[in-house]
């Protein structure tokens, strides 16, 4: 009875002391890159990476395809780790009594036995986001070798480890080709660009914008609104311990169950969107504009029902 006691207040400090202990988790860092020594984790290499799939899926895009070398790209990273951990010890209290023997019908065993368990169990999530934007002009003017401004050196010239993770290729060439692969085939394509809503009266018919080379003009439009390129990698590590022994008045942890688990779960987001950078420039002023004059509309409304 001793042992049991001593085992249920161990247990009992144990879970105590494990629903304190819980503390914000540490960023997993990309595969290839170490954490510095104040925690942080650098991006660097995926803000390479981005730019330099973009530069290498963009840079033979065919001449009739001019109005995609005016698009730009929002990339949002994600970095998710959560950690949790768990106690849920378990003690039987056994206390044997003298076996029932009978003459006719034989000896038979008996026994009392109280069972007490308890448990715990803790979570700690942590999700860090950043999201930046790139047009392609910026990305060929850095990474063009025949550009003037070139930075390909800053960019150890796009010859980029083929690791795991958000280290290696993310796969942005093959799926533009695949996107673009409706829009080839020239009178015969299956998208082509189309006149403007606002203009449709005096449009073009749709064949005449797509035999247009280069950009298309004020009454027609792009074909393609957006391209969006969504990556994630999750990594899934866990621990556990499951002892078990019997003493005479005492049996330990049931071995069919965990006494204490821990785990760690890292995810890895990427989301990159391909559009035409005026609408997203145009989207923004117009939000700001909006966030302007609303006071000024609460004002007036306000003055209005005052005056009522």
């Amino acid at each position: 009875m001793r042992i049991a006691q001593f085992f249920f207040v161990a247990a009992s400090c144990a879970l105590v002391g494990l629903g304190g202990c819980t503390t914000v988790p540490a960023l997993s860092p990309i595969n290839g890159t170490e954490a510095r020594e104040d925690g942080s984790i650098p991006i660097n290499e995926v803000v390479k990476r981005v730019k330099c799939e973009i530069y290498d899926a963009t840079r033979d895009i065919p001449k009739e395809y001019a109005w995609f070398q005016s698009w730009g790209a929002n990339v949002d990273l994600d970095l998710i780790a959560n950690e949790s951990s768990s106690i849920t010890p378990s003690v039987a209290v056994l206390d044997p009594f003298p076996p029932f023997r009978s003459a006719s019908l034989g000896t038979f065993s008996r026994g009392f036995s109280l069972g007490l368990g308890g448990g715990v169990a803790t979570t700690a999530s942590r999700t860090e986001s950043v999201s930046f934007s790139m047009n392609f002009t910026e990305v060929h003017e850095q990474l063009n070798p025949a550009s003037k401004v070139n930075r390909r050196e800053a960019f150890d010239n796009c010859n980029l480890p083929k690791g795991r993770d958000l280290n290696s290729d993310l796969g942005l060439r093959q799926w533009i080709k695949s996107v673009l692969g409706p829009l080839e085939g020239g009178n015969r394509a299956l998208l082509s660009p189309q006149p403007k809503q606002s203009t449709r009266p005096a449009a073009p018919p749709a064949f005449t914008c797509r035999q247009r080379s280069g950009a298309p003009s004020a009454d027609c439009e792009a074909p393609l609104k957006s391209i969006t390129h969504s990556i994630e990698f999750t990594v899934v590590k866990s621990s556990n311990i499951s002892p078990s022994w019997t003493l005479v008045h005492f049996k330990g942890h049931n071995g069919n169950s965990s006494l204490a688990s821990a785990g760690r779960t890292d995810t890895h987001r990427l989301k990159i969107t391909l559009g035409p950078t005026n609408e997203t420039r145009s989207n923004a002023s117009t939000q700001q504009s909006l966030r302007e004059i609303a006071p000024a509309i609460s004002n007036a409304v306000g003055q209005t029902l005052g005056a009522r």
